[in-house]
């Protein structure tokens, strides 16, 4: 999950991005970064 300390600089500026296109990731791990395991942990869907 990402977070927020306004105005402190927290890190990338499109941490989705970095997610999506530079780790290198398998679909599914980015899924699961994107919003799966907060959405498992919440009880969500």
């Amino acid at each position: 999950m990402l977070g927020s300390d306004y105005c402190f600089d927290m890190g990338y500026a499109r941490p989705r991005d970095m997610v999506e296109k530079k780790l290198k990731l398998r679909k599914v791990d980015q899924a699961r970064i994107l919003g799966g395991t907060a959405a498992r942990l919440l009880r969500l869907g």
